[in-house]
């Protein structure tokens, strides 16, 4: 990616303080740094539209669309999807998801989906 050079001397000239680890996704970073915040109960926002961080929200974790001005709690979590943010990795599993090169099953949506888990529990139970 041609961009992240440019990007890693923009956040130097303006002092922002940066995490970069070799052979670790951003991704994995900021769940890491948001899960330790959310065990010290530090409020944490994360600035995203990517729904994958959705399953991070939590009393003290939020994600914030800047593309949309949209903010995303666990309340909105359990009235759109009928389950804890958690539990969203299992609705992904099931709808499938093509970024994520995730195949999902044919002809289950994000309904179907939902109701199986919030019915059967996630897909790890017993």
């Amino acid at each position: 990616m041609v961009q992240i050079p440019y990007i890693h001397r923009a956040v130097e000239a303006f002092r922002i303080r940066s995490i970069v680890r070799d052979g670790v996704e951003a991704d994995d970073v900021i769940a890491t740094l948001a899960a330790r915040a959310a065990k010290k109960r530090i409020d944490t926002v994360i600035v995203t539209a990517d729904k994958d961080f959705m399953q991070l929200i939590g009393l003290h974790v939020t994600l914030w669309d800047t593309m949309r001005d949209r903010r995303t709690t666990a309340r909105e979590i359990r009235d759109r999807f009928g389950v804890e943010p958690h539990a969203l990795i299992d609705i992904q599993a099931l709808t499938g998801d093509a970024i994520d090169n995730v195949t999902g099953i044919p002809g289950v949506g994000e309904k179907t989906a939902s109701a199986l888990i919030q019915k059967l529990g996630g897909l790890e139970s017993p």
